[in-house]
């Protein structure tokens, strides 16, 4: 889906974001300078337990991977005392689910070993949370949330959260208010964002500079200076403000 650049934009976030003023436009030409930006921290602990989407709870605790989409996220939870006895015995798990019905999953699938203190279990592999790593005890009710936010947003939000090195609660902020649509290139952003924010100014330069404005460098500053930040998905460009 292909957005606008937003510009203008609603009070509430017209501070934040800190685009360039009329009188900076030089800068719009290709000309570099220093862009500041605040620092983002992608290492704040998961914090999102208690906001967990209630759409997850009303879904079925009864899944089979038989009927799962292929590009449902699901995890394969194995059973520790089964694996150091060198026996593999695990179970896959659709994780778009409540936390509670991946517990009760995991929980059948070890009263179904043949191990007598068959209590601890890890997760030994993953499918569909892009390229974010679970880990073997990543926190179920984060999985469940994750798996249900990806549902909603699509793969974009699993590279969001790894962009984020696994902080939900800054990839839903950013998937919330962050995100400005998807482009074929920074240089397209740009030039759509230039022509939505100062038509007028554009108007009132002769062509000679019109028509030769640097949009690629533009869009390049914006990103290195830290107004912008992109994950490339399916060979299209996701552009997130990261000054909101």
């Amino acid at each position: 889906m292909r957005d606008s650049p937003s510009c203008p934009m609603s009070s509430s976030r017209k501070a934040a974001r800190n685009l360039p003023a009329a009188a900076g436009f030089p800068r719009l030409l290709g000309l570099r300078g220093s862009i500041t930006s605040d620092v983002i921290n992608p290492a704040a602990p998961y914090a999102g337990k208690a906001a967990f989407n209630e759409e997850c709870r009303h879904m079925t605790t009864n899944r089979s991977t038989s009927t799962s989409s292929t590009d449902t996220p699901r995890i394969y939870v194995a059973s520790l005392a089964d694996y150091n006895s060198g026996i593999l015995h695990g179970r896959w798990i659709d994780a778009d689910q409540s936390a509670d019905a991946i517990r009760e999953a995991i929980s059948e699938m070890l009263a179904e070993s043949k191990e007598p203190m068959a209590e601890e279990w890890a997760i030994h592999a993953f499918e569909n949370f892009g390229s974010y790593s679970l880990s073997e005890s990543e926190d179920i009710d984060k999985v469940a949330e994750m798996a249900c936010l990806i549902g909603e947003h699509g793969p974009l939000f699993a590279e969001l959260v790894a962009h984020f090195a696994g902080d939900l609660d800054d990839a839903k902020r950013w998937m919330q208010d962050g995100y400005r649509g998807e482009w074929e290139s920074l240089t397209h952003y740009a030039e759509s964002l230039v022509d939505d924010c100062y038509s007028d100014v554009l108007k009132g330069l002769p062509d000679f500079i019109r028509y030769r404005i640097d949009f690629e460098g533009i869009g390049r500053d914006m990103e290195l200076g830290g107004d912008i930040f992109t994950i490339e998905l399916d060979h299209k460009l996701h552009v997130f403000d990261s000054q909101i």
